[in-house]
C-alpha cells in the first residue's frame, strides 16, 4: 500500500513494487500534491526518495511536505539520507541551486548520467521511489522525441533497479498522440480531472491503467487539502467494480 488513502482505495491489490506510473491530470487537480503525498509516506515506509523538481524550487517542496507532518531535513542528514533532491528548476529560472545535485533539464543526457548516481547511491536501490514534476515541463523545454528517448532510458533504468518512479503530467498540454504514446510507454496511468458544478469546482479521480493488477476505473470524486493531500469527500462506501 501507498499510504494514500485515496490511491489505495483504487487499488483492490495494492500499488505494484517496481512500477513507472504517470499522474494525469488537468490543471488544478493536485497533481503536485499527489506526488509531495506519495513520496512523504514512502518516507515513512522507510524508503529512499529521489525527487527531481523541475516547477518549483526544492525548498518549496520541503515547505508542502512540512504542511503534510514530516520534516525533510529530518530524512537529509548525511550518513543516513533517505531524500535527495534533484534541482531542475534553478537552471530554469537563473538561479544558483544549493542543492547537492542540479542540473538543466534541457541537457536530457546529463540530467540522465545525475538521475543514475543518485539513485545508485540510495542503500536500497530495490527500495527507491523516484518522483518527477513534471514531465511536462521536460517535453516543453526539450522536445517530444529526444524527451521520448530520455523517458524510455529511465524507464529501462529503473526497471533495472526494481525501484519505482512517478512523474506528472498535464494532459491537455500536448496532443492526443503525445499523450497516448507516453501512457503506452508506462506500467500505470491515474488520472484526474475538474468538472465545473453549481458549488464550483469538482474533482474526479481513477487509475485508467496499472500493469499486473486490479484497479478502479471508475471515476471517483475527491477533495484536496494542502496539509492532508487528496481526501475521500465523504465517508460512504462508494461501490467499486475491480478491472
Amino acid at each position: 500500500l501507498t499510504g494514500v488513502v485515496m490511491i489505495d482505495s483504487l487499488l483492490p491489490d495494492g500499488y505494484p513494487s517496481s512500477s513507472v506510473v504517470i499522474v494525469m491530470g488537468d490543471p488544478a487537480t493536485g497533481k503536485t500534491t499527489l506526488l509531495i503525498q506519495l513520496v512523504v509516506e514512502a518516507l515513512k515506509k522507510g524508503r529512499n526518495v529521489v525527487y527531481a523538481t523541475l516547477d518549483d524550487f526544492p525548498d518549496s517542496i520541503r515547505e508542502s511536505m512540512k504542511l503534510m507532518g514530516v520534516n525533510p531535513r529530518d530524512y537529509e542528514v548525511e550518513g543516513r539520507r533517505k531524500l535527495v533532491f534533484i534541482d531542475c528548476y534553478s537552471f530554469l529560472v537563473g538561479v544558483r541551486s544549493q542543492e547537492q545535485y542540479s542540473e538543466d533539464p534541457q541537457r536530457l543526457s546529463d540530467l540522465s548520467i545525475v538521475m543514475t548516481k543518485a539513485l545508485s547511491e540510495a542503500r536500497e536501490t530495490t527500495n527507491v521511489l523516484l518522483a518527477m514534476d513534471s514531465l511536462t515541463t521536460l517535453i516543453q523545454r526539450s522536445g517530444v522525441r529526444p524527451s521520448f528517448d530520455f523517458l524510455h532510458t529511465l524507464i529501462a533504468k529503473v526497471r533495472s533497479n526494481r525501484a519505482s518512479c512517478v512523474t506528472s503530467l498535464s494532459r491537455k498540454a500536448f496532443h492526443p498522440a503525445i499523450i497516448a504514446a507516453i501512457q503506452d510507454k508506462v506500467d500505470g496511468v491515474i488520472e484526474m480531472k475538474v468538472e465545473d458544478t453549481k458549488d464550483g469546482l469538482a474533482r474526479f479521480i481513477r487509475v485508467s491503467k496499472m500493469k499486473g493488477v486490479q484497479h478502479i476505473t471508475t471515476w471517483t470524486p475527491y477533495n484536496r487539502d494542502t496539509s492532508m493531500g487528496l481526501i475521500v469527500p465523504y465517508e460512504e462506501s462508494r461501490v467499486k467494480k475491480p478491472v
